[in-house]
């Protein structure tokens, strides 16, 4: 987004705050370890860059994952999460379990009620 790391013209982490991806409130050590990065990727085209990032947040767990609250049958709180292999459980955040489309026979939800059908084991 704002392109090749310049000494000259990035002297502290300041130009870092006024960007709208980091969080907030940001710590001073999270806004050095960006800006290291930042010095370490000179010279990449767009492309390159746009592909190291698709490469390292494929890696991570949580990536792309919307956890929803829940709880079981004895009110233990879970999370709840569709994904491309199916529906998700968390607890936490480790994953438990998940029921794969493929197996999947029937969704429903009522009355605050979630239930996973799924095909007989064979």
């Amino acid at each position: 987004e704002i392109g090749d790391f310049l000494e000259e013209e990035y002297l502290d982490t300041l130009y870092l705050t006024r960007l709208k991806v980091l969080p907030s409130p940001v710590s001073e050590e999270l806004l050095k370890k960006v800006m290291e990065y930042h010095k370490a990727h000179v010279g990449l085209t767009p492309e390159d860059a746009e592909y190291s990032l698709l490469d390292t947040v494929r890696k991570v767990d949580l990536y792309g994952i919307r956890l929803h609250p829940a709880r079981d049958r004895d009110s233990l709180p879970l999370s709840l999460a569709v994904a491309h292999t199916g529906v998700l459980v968390f607890q936490g955040t480790v994953r438990i379990n998940c029921f794969n489309w493929a197996k999947v026979r029937k969704l429903s939800f009522k009355r605050k009620k979630f239930l996973v059908k799924l095909h007989p084991e064979t």
